[in-house]
């Protein structure tokens, strides 16, 4: 996996700066982050979404718990959730809760409290 570090290696320049052509591009002269976009694209990087939410505190992730997938309501809802959701930078979870030999209701909520939801819809 590239990292930050690699980045910076690669356009030589420090990691700060590599941080500030991501998150705050007018902080740098067009120069230095053509050189680092360069480096991004040479390297593949993307950023580590872990990372960021230890940093942030935010996963920037939804859940919700359909109760019938096969329920011909929940997948348009799902569609259109998951859709808004993505405007706006969020990441959808869905858990189908009545399922024969799937979750229930509360196997669910227990599963998805293990993640740091930004919220959930039940």
């Amino acid at each position: 996996m590239t990292t930050i570090s690699k980045v910076a290696e690669r356009a030589g320049v420090s990691r700060t700066t590599v941080s500030h052509v991501l998150n705050h591009a007018d902080r740098v002269s067009p120069h230095l982050r053509e050189r680092v976009m360069q480096a991004v694209a040479e390297l593949g990087y993307f950023p580590n979404l872990q990372a960021q939410s230890l940093r942030t505190g935010r996963t920037n992730m939804v859940a919700m718990l359909i109760p019938d997938i096969r329920n011909p309501f929940y997948p348009e809802l799902v569609k259109t959730v998951q859709t808004d959701s993505e405007a706006v930078g969020l990441d959808t979870l869905i858990f189908n809760t009545d399922v024969p030999g799937g979750h229930s209701r509360s196997t669910s909520t227990n599963t998805f409290g293990k993640f740091a939801t930004s919220g959930s819809m039940a």
